[in-house]
């Protein structure tokens, strides 16, 4: 007899793992309750990061 088992992934901190019950509220190991979400990145925040990175000299991986 095969036991079929489903394999969940956290789109937050990408851990995965097999549940134990049926319906999963939380990621084992983030504690996310919606470790189902991808995390949006707000435009600001976004902005910041490009700002930050022109003034390190970091290069896009896009641009390059």
């Amino acid at each position: 007899m095969k036991v079929k088992t489903v394999e969940l992934k956290c789109k937050r901190c990408q851990h995965e793992w097999h549940p134990r019950k049926g319906e999963v509220m939380v990621c084992p190991k983030c504690h996310s309750p919606y470790w189902n979400k991808v995390k949006e990145v707000d435009k600001n925040e976004s902005s910041i990061a490009e700002e930050l990175d022109k003034k390190l000299g970091v290069k896009d991986e896009k641009q390059v």
